[in-house]
């Protein structure tokens, strides 16, 4: 197998409670799930994804999603 593609295989991280602060203050100020991602330094599709996971009555709550 190619090395340039072994070195990247599965390479993440989970987001942090600061991380998840921001995202929850960003989508209360109704930051673009874009502007949300430029700033934590992460992909759109996992910010897309933590905002969906983390929805609790319509509203984006960042200690309700650390503790899932």
């Amino acid at each position: 197998m190619n090395e340039r593609y072994t070195e990247k295989a599965n390479k993440y991280k989970q987001l942090s409670l600061e991380e998840r602060g921001k995202i929850e203050a960003c989508c209360a100020l109704g930051c673009s799930i874009s502007e949300i991602a430029r700033l934590i330094k992460c992909s759109k599709s996992t910010i897309c994804y933590e905002v969906k996971r983390g929805k609790y009555n319509g509203k984006y709550l960042a200690h309700i999603t650390q503790n899932r």
